[in-house]
């Protein structure tokens, strides 16, 4: 019998489930990270005064490695226990199912790459982006190596939500492929509201990148692909183009300096995910993989639908 909070199948409506366990994922990510925080804490307390440095604590990067890195496993953590305490259903009926995973994860890391090097190249030829420091002298510190870890983990942790969960659970209570992807695109891009430097034209392109994701996902039924793309989309962004990544101010190989005159195409302090340039990648990305889709007749019929109700 359909009520406020089950369906006419008599499960918990998905919406409940969604908010619950996006809860759950911000409860964990701020347990797991409070260690880091008393580190950073802790190390920036001045004895002889009895006082805090607070510019220090804001710019301790090694305790804001292990912050950010501990909150993105936290979120990792909660959506399993989820999906496999409320959802009933597999692990690797998320989306980690190993078949072509390693060849999808290639393609999206590739895709990643490609699409913001071109962003960043004719940022560039069309003068909206100025660098600092040449091709040959690139800035090298430890964050590049940092960077990576934190971009996988963020890569994995936000799709296994938005596209893994958030799908996933709408699918297992029969709602269509087209409301599933935009549902997802939209939260995607209502998260980034409290970004820094936010800017309307950047959370359009996130919930169209957002739509991109979860067309990969439903395309192949698995997560590899987007994770992927996620993964180099933001480290070449920040941590080699030195662009901001959503707002959020990065250490890239080099410098990248904006032109404030054309930010309709650079996205000012946003980052190039606020540019014109990368709607239009973006799109190019859909079509291409739409045509590779259809030329290669892929699975279209999500065949997670089935996996899910076993």
């Amino acid at each position: 019998m359909t009520t406020v909070f089950k369906n006419k199948n008599g499960q918990i409506r998905s919406g409940y489930l969604i908010s619950f366990t996006g809860l759950l994922a911000l409860a964990f990510s701020m347990v797991l990270s409070i260690p880091a925080t008393i580190i950073m804490v802790i190390s920036q307390y001045n004895p002889s005064s009895r006082t805090l440095e607070i510019e220090k604590i804001t710019n301790d990067m090694s305790s804001y490695y292990l912050l950010n890195i501990t909150q993105e496993i936290g979120i990792i953590i909660a959506v399993i226990i989820a999906w496999k305490l409320f959802n009933k259903a597999k692990v690797k009926n998320i989306g980690f199912g190993f078949y072509k995973g390693v060849r999808q994860i290639l393609l999206g890391l590739l895709l990643g790459f490609l699409s913001m090097t071109l962003i960043f190249i004719f940022l560039r030829i069309l003068g909206a982006v100025d660098v600092a420091n040449s091709i040959i002298h690139p800035h090298i510190s430890k964050y590049l190596l940092l960077d990576i870890l934190l971009y996988v983990l963020v890569g994995i942790a936000e799709e296994l939500f938005f596209r893994g969960y958030i799908i996933g659970t709408m699918l297992q209570r029969g709602n269509n492929k087209l409301w599933c992807m935009t549902v997802s695109a939209i939260i995607f891009g209502c998260t980034h509201l409290i970004n820094p430097n936010v800017a309307a034209v950047g959370i359009i392109n996130i919930a169209l990148v957002g739509v991109l994701f979860t067309y990969m996902y439903i395309s192949t039924g698995k997560l590899w692909l987007s994770i992927g793309f996620h993964i180099t989309w933001n480290y070449f962004q920040g941590s080699v183009f030195g662009f901001h990544v959503s707002g959020t101010e990065t250490h890239g190989l080099y410098i990248t300096k904006i032109n404030s005159h054309q930010w309709l195409l650079n996205g000012g302090h946003f980052g190039p995910e606020a540019g014109l340039l990368t709607t239009i990648v973006v799109i190019i990305n859909l079509f291409v993989l739409f045509w590779w889709n259809r030329k290669k007749t892929l699975n279209h019929s999500f065949e997670v639908q089935k996996e899910l109700a076993e």
